[in-house]
């Protein structure tokens, strides 16, 4: 008979912990969930916007409806990958990771990652963080490269150093979004127990449009496709149970110029989420203050010291 009671008693502490736990993760406020950020490289803004309008972007039209689409103007690099996603991922200038540009880089500095700010603030236990991307140059992780020919070297890729402090890095290789969108569902699936920071990279807008042009059907198909697998990462997340814990943001690194196969000069990006508290218009050097502002860690006490400022209302 006592070991009967002391089974129910037992039981009834699970299901009374159980019940804790399920009311706690219902109350835990915005800045205590994950972060899924998509860049869909090279997107021109107009662009997008006339895909909203044709109803030709059905998931990201659900996530403005909970949340915004604000303005984010590049103010101090070239317009290119490299050093669009530095400072991106970052939340400093090329004046202090090196990345000018395309062509003039340097590996950022290592603890200026988002990454490792993270990890820094909140403990490589208890956050994951990934990476995962699709231009093996541009976001690639290469090892400086001696040239003894011409008595130069190569520098290493912007994230030769940033890499080794992520705790998934998945960016060697050029892929397409059906490659990379069904990598980023199977690491969602991975992590949906757990707190994670990710991100991922789809290169297909600027690829069409430097292919075929800014006007090009082939640019517009691009855009949806990265949209389509924005709904995919969206079933998974539901389907998982973490998409109540998890913060979408999607972005893009420059823009592209009207009827042209370029995008120097395109410095008009946006920021698009289902989170409300994000509401002002800013800079690319916003999107990192903002990132951990949304995660909980106050922007003025992370090293080293971020210039931006937070783009969420309080």
């Amino acid at each position: 008979m006592r070991v009967i009671r002391t089974k129910l008693l037992m039981l009834l502490a699970l299901v009374v912990l159980g019940a804790s736990a399920f009311a706690y993760d219902q109350s835990t406020p915005v800045n205590h969930r994950n972060v899924l950020l998509i860049s869909w490289d090279g997107v021109r803004r107009e662009d997008l916007d006339d895909c909203l309008q044709k109803g030709r972007l059905p998931n990201l039209a659900a996530l403005i409806a909970d949340g915004k689409i604000i303005q984010i103007k590049i103010t101090d690099h070239e317009t290119d990958t490299k050093s669009g996603h530095a400072e991106m991922l970052t939340g400093e200038g090329p004046d202090v990771t090196g990345v000018y540009s395309d062509k003039r880089f340097q590996p950022i500095p290592k603890g200026m990652s988002i990454f490792a700010r993270l990890e820094s603030a909140l403990g490589n236990r208890k956050i994951t963080t990934i990476m995962l991307t699709a231009k093996a140059n541009n976001l690639g992780a290469h090892a400086p490269v001696k040239r003894w020919l011409f008595r130069s070297a190569r520098p290493g890729e912007p994230w030769y150093l940033a890499s080794k402090e992520i705790d998934y890095w998945d960016g060697g290789i050029d892929r397409y979004s059906g490659r990379v969108g069904t990598r980023m569902v199977k690491l969602l699936a991975d992590h949906d127990r757990g707190r994670f920071f990710m991100f991922v990279h789809f290169r297909d807008p600027d690829s069409a449009g430097h292919r075929y042009g800014e006007n090009s059907g082939h640019y517009d198909d691009a855009i949806i496709a990265c949209d389509k697998w924005l709904g995919e990462a969206i079933a998974e997340l539901k389907r998982d149970r973490a998409y109540d814990r998890t913060m979408i943001l999607v972005t893009t690194d420059h823009g592209f110029a009207r009827q042209a196969k370029m995008h120097k000069h395109q410095n008009t990006a946006f920021l698009a989420s289902d989170v409300k508290a994000i509401s002002r218009a800013g800079t690319q050097l916003d999107i990192t203050p903002t990132l951990l502002d949304l995660m909980g860690i106050d922007p003025a006490t992370s090293t080293p010291k971020l210039p931006g400022r937070s783009l969420a209302s309080r």
